[in-house]
């Protein structure tokens, strides 16, 4: 039995299988608005990411973590107090002609009090503790560069459920603009003013229009599936996406933010001044110390006797002064100092890194924005084409194909237009980023602060005793600091 291609056409791509794809599309959208009542703006999405996105908070308890680290150091220039205590029991033979029992048996008891306050360590104290300071600078630039990469994915994530919505409506339209065009060249057919091969060509563009709503229904599915895994709910109803701050004029602009304010540049710079107090720290060890130690002991006066006490208090200055180690300090300078020249050829590396990021970012935002100027004015001239085809079809000075290619370069230029403007706005965002200045403020969230921001003050004011900085100040004597030429201001954009 044989099947015409006309009979086949028909069954294929029917109203049945038309409801289906319609159906299917209109559900998915249906779906994504009914998530939520209301509307959902990038700024809520960034928000709700940066509170509970899990790479963020992960950061950010390393970044506790090492400002522990800090205290730590900076506790070695306080005092540190020690308690013993012990009992012994002793026996022994005595060998004696005076009495029969010579074993001697007793139980004593002795405690004993230590305290040590460092006076000066050659620099090493104050090495160390400008060594946990660059460490914590060095990890809050983590945490940035953290945030940064999941606000960066926040936008695109963002950009693309909301470009997939707009492509599957344009697809859905072209469905039915199509399938109202079959609907007219049957009518045509069984009037006998169109012919069989103007119906099979309706039939192809309409199949090729069903495949295209298919896929940019799955499009869409995956795009909701990486907004979920970012911020950690289903997307609603997207309101359009705020414009960005405009930072810069030219990429030589967009340089000069970066050297300032890139996380990834400072980190780089923060990890050679930790190396730079690691070099400062080995030196120390070639230098003398001095601290101060007191004792508070009571013990037994006899071997064998706890009734007599002996109560000892005293207080010394310890100097301790290095002779000879068998090279091993020597080797830890020159290990260290391997190390710093390590990082600071680093520096240079991470720079150039950056400027190529803020050059790639700025070439393809600026020439998206380009692409989306020029998508604008064909979606205005394909509107007027595909208007001005079907009215002169009418009166036979266009055939049934000039719609079909007219409605298909129409359909094609709304899509291109979408994707041109999820590019640029995404391009823009990126560039933000890559100069180091995508934050939540970057979005107008004023109360996103981060309360882990370094804040040496606040981090001083914890178990602080006295004269702990004025320890500092003495081991600082003759020693630099790596800290030289640090503007905090540019650390917390």
């Amino acid at each position: 039995m044989m099947v015409s291609a006309s009979g086949f056409l028909r069954g294929v791509f029917g109203r049945h299988f038309l409801a289906r794809i319609l159906g299917s599309a209109a559900a998915g959208l249906a779906m994504t608005a009914a998530t939520t009542a209301r509307a959902e703006t990038l700024a809520e999405a960034i928000a709700t990411a940066y509170d509970t996105n899990p790479d963020i908070l992960a950061q950010r308890e390393l970044l506790r973590a090492i400002n522990e680290r800090y205290l730590q150091a900076r506790a070695q220039l306080g005092f540190t107090v020690d308690a013993t205590a012990s009992i012994q029991t002793q026996r022994a033979l005595v060998d004696s002609n005076v009495t029969a029992n010579n074993e001697v048996t007793a139980q004593t008891a002795s405690q004993t009090l230590t305290v040590i306050q460092p006076l000066y360590s050659g620099g090493r104290l104050h090495a160390a503790l400008q060594a946990a300071l660059a460490n914590v600078f060095l990890n809050y630039q983590y945490v940035r560069r953290a945030q940064a990469r999941v606000l960066t994915q926040v936008v695109t994530s963002y950009a693309d459920v909301q470009r997939d919505q707009q492509i599957v409506a344009i697809s859905t339209e072209n469905v039915g603009l199509l399938q109202g065009q079959i609907d007219q060249t049957r009518a045509k057919l069984a009037a006998k003013s169109a012919t069989l091969t103007d119906r099979d060509q309706g039939f192809a563009r309409f199949a090729a229009a069903q495949a295209q709503l298919v896929v940019a229904t799955a499009r869409l599915r995956a795009s909701e599936s990486s907004f979920r895994a970012v911020v950690g709910r289903d997307p609603g109803t997207l309101e359009p996406v705020p414009p960005l701050p405009d930072l810069a004029k030219s990429v030589d602009g967009f340089y000069a933010i970066a050297e300032r304010s890139s996380p990834v540049l400072l980190s780089a710079d923060f990890q050679e001044r930790a190396s730079r107090a690691g070099v400062l720290q080995a030196k120390a060890a070639t230098r003398p110390s001095l601290a101060l130690r007191g004792d508070v002991s009571q013990g037994p006066l006899l071997p064998y006797n706890d009734q007599l006490r002996n109560d000892n208090q005293t207080v010394r200055l310890v100097l301790s002064v290095p002779i000879y180690s068998s090279g091993a300090v020597s080797s830890r300078i020159r290990e260290s100092r391997a190390r710093n020249r390590s990082d600071i050829d680093l520096i240079e590396s991470a720079r150039r890194q950056v400027r190529l990021s803020v050059s790639q970012a700025y070439e393809q935002m600026r020439g998206s924005q380009q692409a989306l100027d020029l998508y604008d004015q064909q979606v205005t001239a394909q509107a007027g084409v595909y208007k001005g085809t079907k009215i002169e079809e009418r009166f036979a000075l266009r055939s049934a194909l000039d719609i079909l290619n007219a409605a298909q370069e129409l359909n094609n230029a709304r899509i291109a237009r979408a994707n041109a403007a999820h590019d640029s706005y995404v391009g823009e965002a990126t560039l933000i980023a890559a100069a180091g200045r995508l934050s939540p403020q970057t979005f107008g969230i004023k109360a996103a602060i981060d309360p882990l921001a370094p804040d040496v003050q606040r981090l001083n004011d914890r178990d602080r005793i006295p004269w702990m900085m004025a320890v500092d100040a003495i081991d600082s004597i003759g020693q630099s600091s790596v800290f030289d030429g640090v503007v905090t201001s540019d650390l917390h954009d």
